[in-house]
């Protein structure tokens, strides 16, 4: 993983992804999410503005992050979405899964 990917905290209801969200880069970021998840709850909101680079592995990250929180019946919104990552999502066509903000 890249040293500067990372997810931050913001406030109770949001969060931040920092850095590069792709194959490099998941599965560590899926741990910290589970482990913020565990001791916090859910954002309501993540903020993917200081996202570096991406790929299909980050869209399924984000996906894998909507299918934790619709199992506690919770959404997540994406606050500032890539549009390299927009891209990939309409032409995978799970930009329908994903709530964009």
């Amino acid at each position: 993983m890249s040293d500067n990917s990372k997810i931050t905290i913001d406030n109770d209801t949001q969060w931040s992804i920092h850095g590069e969200l792709g194959f490099h880069t998941v599965s560590q970021l899926l741990k910290d999410f589970k482990q913020k998840q565990k001791n916090t709850g859910l954002p309501a909101t993540i903020d993917l503005n200081q996202v570096t680079r991406t790929d299909s592995a980050g869209l399924a990250l984000l996906v894998e992050w909507l299918k934790i929180a619709s199992q506690t019946n919770k959404e997540i919104q994406f606050l500032n979405f890539p549009k390299q990552l927009l891209h990939i999502a309409e032409v995978s066509e799970a930009d329908t899964l994903l709530s964009v903000v």
